[in-house]
């Protein structure tokens, strides 16, 4: 069982333990939930039990033998607490209705001779035996007009859910609270929850609480339909249990977090992370203390993304956790997590695709992580399908066997759960799906296929590009018209904001270029690319181009692109800089010079640097190895000059930087 699974089934449990600690915390009472004897053990300031409350909520009415397990007893444990402190009290609490063979001390104490109790022991535990009814309304009620009277919390409904975690994590960990720490604790999630509503409003956009996720007033059967044709997953989903629970993989997560604050989960597109950690969150985490961070590629929004949280974690003993989902080549969160690892009480989940993973070199050397892989096989397909068949009646197959042979035996999540719900695999639908619109657009000279041949470009290299710039550039009478066309088609989306367009899902956006741009000789997928540069979310610009590049994209064609261009924002200028330096370090070091520098590094090992004849920084004379060279043997100095005959030094002026002019 989860640890919040754990504690929604003992919630109840900790409600009247903090209901006891707040109205009598004056006493000076030392109390410890999950304590050596019962639920809530209550000692004096010397140490000695006062009293030990055992807390049932339990259906229908509760009886003797429900006092007893295999191992021990209720009445087992209080014997032994009475030889410790005579005068303890020995409480029992019910939400239910308590039978006549507990209440009736005759009854009672003839049960317990019948156990085997002495009749000392069940002299003293009729004496000290005391019981009592409530009920979790009433409870709760008591509990908020006890915080609203405190003046601390400008929300007690979220005070008393962050208090009844606290309570949970003290008792997970054995530690007892006294009158002083209470007040301190108190004091910390009042301002907790303040700063929170201040937090929320200023970075809501990069620093999402999941609690003020919901889907309350939204409809079922539109996340239904979306989540069953492949679109990326959203809290939303989650909350209407659309997904298939994956329980050894969230019994992995749950093992790592044990000794780790930090836990990746890496896989190709389509594998299901988002779905899984969001599953982690939902089920296995208190949503008042969950955030999702968007990270910016601006740093200064990043190094303000830290420093936020600090300050609002600061001083909290309940774990808060931090849910990143990285941005195909974004590399700022690798920044917060350097900063903010060593906090005990953060903890962050992470889904990062598998080529961005493969990217992350050395993490070990910045901090302790563990790293989930998730992959997709026949046995986990196989328990996907049992249990989507046990509540969905209309899956397309007979048999998880049929289905497994017709998706091929191999593929991504996201492909089979397509396939097991539409009968068809996703690419043979979109291919229908595109013939189609290719029809329409012959009989009536429609615009939807440009439409989606940049949305879909856009979206399969990670970017959103601008509503109104795409309509403006291919001059298009209806748009509205012909966006909704395609939405109810499952093809395209709005951002949240409704001024961007995307894919639903990256997965499928690729599956679609590969429909309009691989099987169509007559389109050159490279003038949509250069056309699309001046249409995007000038946010996104550093990850299009990388992409752009990595799928043979020529430089030279994108620099006469970008003369042309004319970006509205520096951060534009700045992402398009950033591109283009790491294509042209990524050439210069793999494509001219790789064996090259494979060379200098068997001759001068870990320290070949020395050796290169580049001067990167111009604050010095020559260059590196002119630096250094005195350091080497005449030998090994021709050796070396005649490994830099072979690098590539040409110096001629690329013009990255004309397009700023």
């Amino acid at each position: 069982m989860s640890a919040i699974s754990a504690l929604k089934g003992y919630r109840t449990q900790f409600l009247y333990s903090l209901k006891r600690i707040l109205n009598e915390y004056e006493n000076g009472f030392i109390y410890q939930p999950e304590g050596k004897f019962e639920d809530l053990d209550i000692l004096s300031e010397e140490g000695n039990y006062i009293e030990i409350v055992q807390i049932k909520n339990k259906t229908g009415q509760l009886v003797f033998s429900d006092l007893f397990s295999k191992e021990t007893s209720f009445f087992k444990r209080a014997e032994k607490a009475i030889l410790k402190d005579n005068n303890t009290i020995l409480k029992l609490v019910s939400y239910g209705e308590i039978s006549n063979e507990l209440k009736d001390k005759k009854i009672l104490s003839k049960k317990l001779s019948n156990k085997g109790f002495k009749d000392n022991s069940v002299k003293k535990i009729i004496e000290n035996f005391t019981f009592e009814t409530v009920d979790e309304g009433t409870l709760t009620t008591e509990v908020l007009d006890l915080l609203k009277k405190t003046s601390l919390f400008s929300d007690p409904k979220v005070a008393l859910e962050l208090l009844i975690y606290w309570l949970y994590t003290l008792g997970e960990k054995s530690k007892s609270i006294r009158a002083k720490e209470l007040i301190i604790n108190l004091q910390r999630i009042g301002k907790f929850i303040g700063e929170q509503t201040t937090f929320n409003t200023s970075y809501n956009s990069t620093i999402v609480p999941l609690s003020t996720k919901s889907v309350e007033y939204d409809d079922l059967e539109t996340y239904k339909s979306n989540f069953y044709y492949g679109v990326s997953a959203k809290f939303e989903h989650i909350l209407y249990n659309l997904d298939i629970v994956r329980e050894n993989k969230l019994k992995l997560i749950t093992n790592a977090f044990i000794d780790n604050n930090i836990v990746f989960i890496h896989g190709a597109s389509g594998q299901g992370k988002s779905t899984l950690a969001y599953r982690y969150l939902k089920d296995y985490t208190n949503e008042n203390t969950v955030y999702e961070l968007k990270i910016s590629e601006n740093l200064k929004e990043t190094y303000d993304t830290i420093n936020s949280l600090e300050a609002l974690s600061k001083g909290l003993k309940f774990p808060i956790t931090l849910y990143i989902d990285i941005k195909p080549q974004n590399t700022n969160w690798n920044e917060v997590i350097k900063e903010l690892y060593g906090k005990l009480n953060l903890k962050f989940l992470i889904t990062i695709r598998e080529e961005d993973w493969n990217r992350a070199n050395n993490l070990e050397q910045y901090y302790n992580f563990k790293d989930i892989e998730l992959t997709f096989d026949k046995s986990e397909a196989k328990i996907i399908y049992e249990n989507l068949s046990q509540y969905k009646t209309d899956l397309k197959f007979t048999d998880f066997e049929e289905s497994w042979n017709r998706f091929g035996e191999k593929g991504l999540l996201l492909e089979y759960i397509y396939l097991i719900n539409q009968g068809d695999t996703l690419k043979s639908r979109l291919k229908e799906q595109i013939q189609n619109i290719r029809n329409k657009v012959l009989e009536k000279k429609t615009d939807e296929l440009e439409i989606l041949r940049y949305v879909c470009l856009s979206d399969s290299f990670n970017s959103t590009i601008s509503f109104k710039r795409i309509v403006q550039y291919l001059k298009i009478k209806e748009p509205i018209k012909y966006i909704q066309d395609l939405q109810k088609e499952y093809l395209l989306q709005y951002s949240d904001n409704k001024e961007y367009l995307l894919g639903l899902h990256p997965i499928r956006s690729k599956i679609l270029c590969e429909i309009l741009f691989d099987e169509d000789e007559y389109i050159d997928i490279n003038d949509y690319i250069s056309n699309s540069i001046a249409l995007l979310n000038e946010e996104d610009l550093h990850s299009f181009l990388l992409s752009s590049f990595d799928n043979g994209y020529n430089v030279k064609t994108c620099l006469k692109t970008l003369e042309t261009i004319d970006f509205k924002t520096w951060t534009g200028y700045n992402n398009v800089l950033n591109a283009l330096i790491w294509k042209g370090t990524y050439d210069f070091t793999f494509e001219k010079n790789f064996n090259a520098f494979n060379k200098l590094k068997e001759v001068l090992g870990d320290g070949w640097l020395i050796g290169l004849p580049i001067n990167f920084t111009d604050v010095i004379d020559g260059n590196i190895y002119d630096l250094f060279k005195h350091l080497f043997s005449e030998e090994k100095s021709q050796i070396i000059l005649e490994i830099h005959k072979e690098i590539y030094k040409e110096r001629r002026c690329i013009r990255i930087l004309s397009f700023l002019a």
